[in-house]
């Protein structure tokens, strides 16, 4: 689509600079406030072109601080092996160069990239490392984001009594340095916590100040998971109105953004939703698009989850 006048501006301005490093420099963080907006794949284009430019020289933190944004820019589009490989390698730069605010970057994406390919073990270690690291820099930013993923990878491993107080901490230390983004993301790991211990209203309150949030500082990517789990939390209390409007919107917005793995996963709680209605070709429907977008992906938990729903539908013809 066309961009927007700031995008043009921005990109002009950086066009139009003569000195290459800035020039790159102005790239990678034009990038970044793409990827805030959830605009991936200029967002990607941009920081692959700064950093075809900056490796041919010796500004390490600089290619480090692009491969770690572009891990994240591949996580957000669904391609988890492209972003471990960029973490990888922004991870060894960053240690032979003793970037430090790098490596804990790099680290808490090797984080995230072992929990989505279900590596939990992996998970952890990665996130008690990056923590360990945080805490030594001393920045509450990268702090308050370790400590939730520590958290988050205790809780999937049902250590629930190691994962509150970290996320606890978490939402704390982010509301006390007034970072929004941080919040959301410490609010909808403590509602996943909440979900699983089983207290699902205690869950939905804490998503719906999440989606809030996100929706706030236009991170749509954010606030469509975060109404993913509303509709997950609502669908368990039984309000299957709710969950239904909480999950079309979800998948809306994941279509939009374009991340097949997320488009499978609020296609498999809208099969399961359907299940719950007796609405059963509506809940086939659902579970095959699941199949095709997680198979595409090779998203081996959505695989399972659509499997298990229509084995469900067709014992039911």
């Amino acid at each position: 689509g066309a961009r927007s006048p700031s995008t043009a501006a921005a990109r002009a301005a950086i066009d139009g600079e003569r000195a290459p490093l800035l020039a790159d420099k102005l790239r990678t963080r034009h990038a970044f406030f793409l990827h805030r907006l959830s605009h991936t794949r200029e967002a990607a284009a941009l920081v692959r072109e700064s950093l075809s430019s900056l490796e041919k020289g010796e500004a390490h933190t600089e290619v480090v601080l692009a491969l770690n944004l572009l891990g994240a820019i591949r996580f957000m589009q669904a391609a988890p092996a492209a972003s471990k490989a960029a973490y990888d390698r922004a991870l060894k730069l960053a240690s032979e160069h003793h970037d430090a605010p790098g490596k804990v970057m790099a680290l808490d994406g090797r984080g995230t990239t072992a929990f989505a390919q279900a590596d939990d073990p992996a998970a952890q270690r990665f996130n008690e490392q990056s923590l360990e690291h945080a805490r030594q820099l001393g920045d509450p930013f990268w702090v308050t984001r370790c400590l939730k993923n520590l958290g988050l990878s205790f809780a999937v491993q049902n250590e629930h009594q190691r994962a509150r107080p970290l996320m606890e901490e978490s939402v704390e230390l982010s509301r006390e340095i007034g970072d929004q983004r941080a919040l959301a993301g410490s609010l909808n790991n403590l509602a996943r916590l909440e979900q699983v211990t089983g207290n699902p209203r205690e869950s939905i309150a804490y998503l719906r100040e999440c989606a809030e949030i996100r929706q706030n500082i236009g991170d749509r990517w954010g606030a469509a998971l975060a109404q993913c789990n509303m509709g997950a939390a609502l669908h368990e209390l039984g309000e299957l109105d709710a969950a239904q409007h909480q999950l079309e919107q979800a998948l809306e917005l994941f279509g939009e953004i374009g991340n097949r793995i997320r488009l499978a996963l609020a296609h498999n709680r809208l099969g399961f939703l359907a299940q719950s209605q007796d609405a059963l070709h509506v809940a086939r429907r659902h579970h095959h698009q699941a199949l095709r977008l997680a198979d595409d992906v090779n998203e081996p938990v959505q695989v399972h989850n659509a499997l298990r729903g229509l084995a469900y539908v067709l014992a039911q013809d």
